[in-house]
């Protein structure tokens, strides 16, 4: 299937995608690591721009721009911490924008800034990769480079609409006592059970288990029961935010949807979350005992089957020692639970026609909510980001609908060289 070229505003989002993530963050680094000696810090490399741009405002002399660091400076300001706060301002605005695309003004405009900005902050030899970058021909991966980002804004936006289903099952639990459609199950109940003890919580499951559906309830309830902040991460971001946005005055339980990936597993993200293990540890203070004054971080986390199984998942064992799997005992639906959650979906006639298979399958309870829907979606996915070759696993699934054996795929691969 061709792809579309992407048009001339998609193009200006990428390049400046690639200006703020790629080459600002390495300008910033070249002042962090002026203004920090290596041996009071750890490798800056292991920081993300976020971190370095907290550290160098708090922790130096530097003078702050005139509106703060959360506007964006004047364009006669032009100190350190002005264009800090200017990278700063374009980075955000970026992740904000819902289509991935800049029109040609603008990006004239927004790059002039950004660019005079880094190389004011890394010196003068960043010009020119600027420049480069600005009028170079993109190569073929434009595309992939799209969806991927079109990807992640979708789970952005994901989030969003998550936060806000939170925001209104939290006023529904505050009038009723327990939001429409919960039902208290062995699973919410044993997770809850769990976080008394310690603050790390991973559900696992296929797709349509109901995993993050359990960590948001669980969310709720300590929101409800126990004041705790709810803090939803996306997975694009959640390494950073939880860094920048952990509190030591207020009770906290961070969510994090689909971690490491939502279809495949990104490896990317894996080193990431290995490299802060530490961190995590220091931040959610495994094994503490909670009193009623003790103010406590909770991480709640769902995660995809096939990305927990990938091997190089198995080396993030702060995952991996405190996960929970939804299609094993002591946490998967009774028939009872599956059957009072149907009736929140069907009426009585559609139900006698599916009662005797509410146990036959793992995705349960999507399987009898929005099937069709998702299923399109998961093939669209495959066919946009050519993953031809879970095109061609899907139509052998569907020819051979009674099973593969395994020496039928055994290919005599010299045939075909």
């Amino acid at each position: 299937m061709a792809s579309a070229l992407p048009s001339l505003e998609e193009e200006n989002y990428l390049r400046m995608s690639l200006l703020l993530t790629g080459i600002s963050p390495r300008a910033v680094r070249v002042l962090f690591d002026h203004e920090f000696a290596p041996e009071c810090v750890p490798d800056s490399k292991r920081f993300d721009v976020t971190l370095m741009i907290i550290l160098l405002r708090h922790l130096t002399s530097m003078t702050p721009p005139a509106g703060g660091y959360d506007r964006l400076p004047k364009y006669t300001e032009t100190t350190l911490g002005a264009d800090l706060a200017r990278i700063k301002f374009y980075r955000n605005r970026l992740a904000h924008l819902d289509d991935a695309k800049i029109d040609h003004e603008s990006f004239i405009a927004d790059w002039n800034d950004v660019t005079s900005a880094i190389c004011r902050v890394g010196g003068h030899l960043f010009q020119l990769e600027c420049d480069n970058l600005k009028n170079k021909t993109l190569d073929q991966t434009i595309h992939e480079i799209m969806l991927e980002i079109k990807s992640s804004k979708d789970e952005i936006r994901e989030l969003k609409q998550s936060l806000s289903s939170m925001k209104k099952d939290i006023e529904l639990s505050q009038q009723d006592g327990i939001p429409r459609n919960v039902r208290e199950t062995r699973a919410s109940e044993h997770v809850m059970s769990w976080l008394s003890k310690c603050n790390i919580a991973v559900v696992t499951g296929s797709s349509g288990t109901g995993k993050s559906f359990l960590i948001h309830h669980i969310a709720l309830e300590l929101h409800r029961h126990k004041c705790f902040d709810i803090i939803p991460l996306s997975f694009v971001t959640a390494p950073s935010d939880l860094i920048h946005y952990k509190s030591k005055i207020r009770n906290q339980v961070f969510v994090i949807d689909d971690i490491c990936g939502k279809r495949t597993i990104d490896v990317h993200f894996v080193n990431i979350w290995k490299d802060l293990t530490e961190k995590l540890k220091s931040v959610f203070q495994l094994n503490s005992v909670e009193s009623e004054e003790t103010i406590s971080a909770k991480l709640l986390i769902s995660c995809r089957l096939q990305v927990f199984n990938d091997s190089q998942f198995k080396c993030l064992k702060l995952f991996t020692e405190n996960a929970f799997g939804l299609q094993t005992e002591p946490l998967c639906l009774l028939p009872d639970e599956r059957l009072l959650m149907i009736k929140k979906y069907l009426t009585s006639e559609k139900i006698n026609h599916v009662i005797e298979h509410l146990c036959d399958f793992d995705f349960f309870p999507l399987l009898f909510t929005s099937p069709i829907e998702t299923i399109k979606e998961d093939i669209e996915y495959m066919i946009e980001s050519d993953k031809n070759y879970q095109l061609c696993a899907l139509i052998l699934c569907i020819l051979f609908e009674e099973g593969l054996k395994r020496n039928g795929l055994n290919v005599d691969r010299k045939r075909y060289q």
